[in-house]
């Protein structure tokens, strides 16, 4: 017997309705289209935690890194900054990992992506005219990187539809580095002036004296930075003369100890950076990211509720 026309219509309607038919139907993914939404996920927490790292460990200004140790236990590399040559192996690791992970495809610039490029070949010209090759050396390896940050996230993190793992290492971070900012506040600057005297560069540059009273005495040392003949008098005073040699020009070994002693022995507080104006600029770039990403992990709780959280993390 022939079926008819309104039988197969429930017919069709019936097997619409299989929930195993659209279950079958939802479940069918490609799998290189997982495998790349998890490669861009990786990214940007990778991504993140190099932002992380920067803050935490690679906060010391370039030409002050001969004043800096080579961790060498473990606790060290907990708690102490980092050398410059970990930052740059894990920017090449993490260009590598950023090409694999989102193949490279543009093959112009736009003409306002050329300008990076063209300060950085100003400075090698500049460089060609100095009067501290290996300083310059450093720095100018320094402006190679970044310029290789700019145009990572240019070209590689643009396509990312999401950075939230950004965000939310960044927000870690910032947090890290606020308390150790308020734990300077309350005593760790005390403890940073006491690890002084016990380092092997401070033991073999100057004497104790001499460090005891440019710590303790913040006019004193501003006022011997800023005259040579005074400088010279209390170089013989405390016994490091051998330092003078070149006192006068910017940037010279002593010119750098010397700022950084007038740093250690003022009270304001700079994190896990260098400087105190260097702490302030990454709170105030840092912070939209941390409101952003406190505002979404709130999202279960009332709008009041959120406001607050937000207020009391920003103030």
């Amino acid at each position: 017997m022939q079926k008819s026309p309104r039988n197969s219509k429930n017919s069709s309607k019936a097997s619409d309705r299989n929930p195993t038919s659209l279950i079958s139907s939802s479940k069918t993914k490609d799998p290189d289209d997982q495998l790349k939404s998890f490669r861009i996920c990786a990214f940007t927490w990778i991504s993140g935690l190099l932002v992380m790292l920067g803050i935490l460990k690679f906060g010391n200004p370039i030409i002050l890194q001969d004043q800096l140790q080579t961790p060498k236990e473990w606790i060290e590399w907990i708690f102490f900054a980092w050398p410059m040559e970990t930052a740059y192996a894990l920017f090449a690791a993490w260009v590598l990992i950023g090409i694999r992970a989102l193949p490279f495809r543009k093959s112009t610039l736009p003409k306002f992506l050329w300008l990076p490029l063209i300060w950085l070949g100003w400075q090698f010209l500049s460089g060609l005219f100095t009067v501290d090759k290996s300083l310059t050396q450093t720095v100018l390896a320094h402006f190679i990187v970044l310029i290789g940050l700019f145009y990572g996230g240019y070209f590689l993190l643009s396509r990312c539809d999401s950075l939230h793992g950004i965000s939310i290492m960044a927000t870690i971070g910032l947090v890290i580095t606020m308390w150790s900012g308020t734990e300077q506040k309350f005593g760790g600057l005390e403890a940073t002036r006491q690890m002084i005297y016990q380092q092997s560069y401070w033991q073999t540059s100057y004497p104790e004296a001499f460090l005891k009273k440019a710590m303790t005495d913040q006019q004193w040392l501003q006022t011997v930075r800023s005259d040579p003949n005074l400088l010279k008098n209390a170089a013989a005073e405390y016994g490091f003369s051998s330092r003078l040699e070149y006192a006068g020009e910017e940037g010279s070994p002593l010119e750098r100890d010397l700022a950084f002693l007038e740093k250690i022995g003022k009270d304001r507080v700079f994190g896990t950076l260098f400087y105190p104006n260097a702490f302030a600029a990454a709170i105030l770039l840092l912070s939209p990211f941390s409101l952003f990403c406190l505002w979404n992990a709130t999202s279960r709780l009332q709008t009041p509720s959120r406001l607050l959280i937000l207020a009391c993390f920003a103030l």
